[in-house]
């Protein structure tokens, strides 16, 4: 339960801070841009990691002789582990966005005005790439499901 918490609360913190929003920012360059294309390729390159683990995990249980149990088990503690990584990946993205926020409101160089401005940009083009990675997880997530459904 206080798992399933921990969790949601961490999601509820993330999501809106997940993404970065290439498609209003096209072509202008400057910092922001670099740091949102920087946390992209950072978190590309994590969910390429897991993919890669998960293909040599499950290499592994269809070249083991264990037993079902210990098969559950050994998938159980699999999933575990990459939850845990998730969760410091995750926080650690977190950490890295409010320092940006912070690096734009605590900016003397920019006027009021033009701190509101970039904070307002920089929290639409996260919303906007928020719904898009919403969307591909569902796509991706509804076409594993069909796919499972097919080989039963």
């Amino acid at each position: 339960m206080n798992k399933t918490l921990i969790l949601i609360a961490v999601l509820l913190l993330v999501l809106p801070l997940e993404a970065s929003a290439d498609k209003e920012h096209k072509g202008k360059k400057g910092p922001g841009n670099e740091f949102r294309q920087a946390v992209k390729s950072r978190i590309q390159d994590h969910h390429q990691q897991q993919k890669a683990e998960n293909k040599d995990f499950q290499k592994s249980l269809k070249n083991s002789d264990l037993a079902q149990d210990q098969r559950v088990a050994a998938i159980k503690d699999h999933r575990e582990t990459q939850y845990e990584e998730n969760i410091t990946f995750r926080e650690r993205q977190h950490r890295e966005r409010l320092r940006t926020m912070e690096r734009i409101l605590g900016d003397e160089n920019l006027s009021p005005e033009e701190s509101r401005t970039q904070m307002k940009e920089y929290r639409a083009g996260q919303k906007e790439e928020n719904q898009e990675h919403r969307k591909a997880r569902r796509e991706e997530n509804r076409a594993f499901r069909q796919s499972l459904q097919a080989k039963k």
